[in-house]
């Protein structure tokens, strides 16, 4: 297991979102409001970063496991009465969100071993749009909280503390109690949660991209590395992807086999986002320079 990784600038929320509904295209209108801030931030811009923007702003948080993946880390909170994961606001020298997340965890329960799952690197469980009711008591109006959450687990056998004002206890509570927990989201993310570990057991068992991808030849090595793994090119889900690329190459394209089958890598696990992307440019690099292309 490692730990959460550092980056450096701010990330992209939209190819986060963008990949996100990649492999849950069903919940696009949950999120429509999250996707309206984000179309709306091009023409003017707004950091939904922000806690001040009471049109909507990002929070984070982490779904953490224990070492035996049994159990789950949650906070009850104070205001709303429930069980959920630790999670909070952006913090603004925070790169990103799940480092933002990751601090709130420490901060909430006392855990500072917090490593990412085997095979699923720093995994986006879950996104949440949900409506926050005006707070006087802290000026605030009533706005949307775009919830992210990641997946984590405890890097060791670990008790809780709850440490913060607005976190009444944190406990480990029995995972598959999710599945019939009374917080919507919390069902949500149980099914998730078996679907995700399924795929880091998967990718324990299977060989690992090299840490330095080619330039050359890529197509014939993306083909036999998805053969290694039994995966197979596919045209489920590809339509948001191949406008993404489209953007990013500055060309009208078309996914060709080796576009889907690197989607269908990721969609099982066995690549990352940044290395799905990073071997498509390298791709279509490569097809460009050749004649007829």
């Amino acid at each position: 297991m490692s730990t959460a990784p550092a980056h450096s600038g701010k990330e992209s929320l939209k190819s986060v979102v963008a990949e996100y509904l990649l492999r849950f295209p069903e919940e696009r209108a949950a999120l429509r409001q999250l996707l309206e801030q984000l179309e709306a931030a091009d023409a003017e811009p707004g950091n939904l970063l922000d806690r001040q923007n009471m049109a909507g702003h990002c929070t984070s948080s982490v779904l953490v496991l224990n070492q035996a993946m049994s159990r789950a880390l949650l906070i009850h909170h104070k205001t709303y009465d429930i069980w959920i994961p630790a999670g909070g606001h952006h913090e603004k020298d925070c790169a990103t969100l799940h480092e933002s997340a990751w601090r709130e965890v420490a901060e909430e329960t006392g855990l500072r071993d917090l490593q990412v799952i085997p095979g699923l690197g720093m995994h986006l469980l879950d996104i949440d749009t949900h409506a926050i009711p005006a707070r006087p008591s802290k000026g605030e109006l009533s706005h949307w909280h775009h919830d992210f959450m990641f997946l984590g687990v405890a890097g060791h056998d670990f008790t809780p503390i709850a440490q913060e004002t607005e976190v009444h206890a944190a406990a480990w509570r029995r995972l598959v109690d999710l599945e019939h927990d009374q917080v919507a989201r919390n069902r949500r993310i149980f099914a998730k949660v078996i679907a995700a570990l399924k795929l880091s057991a998967a990718a324990a068992n299977a060989p690992e991209l090299p840490e330095v991808l080619p330039v050359a030849d890529v197509g014939r090595f993306v083909i036999d590395f998805a053969r290694r793994h039994g995966v197979h090119a596919t045209r489920t889900k590809l339509d948001e992807f191949a406008e993404a690329v489209s953007r990013l190459s500055g060309d009208e394209i078309r996914l060709d086999q080796v576009g889907q089958t690197l989607v269908a890598l990721r969609e099982r696990g066995l690549v990352t986002g940044a290395q799905m992307n990073r071997l498509m440019f390298n791709h279509l690099r490569e097809r460009k320079g050749r004649p007829g292309h």
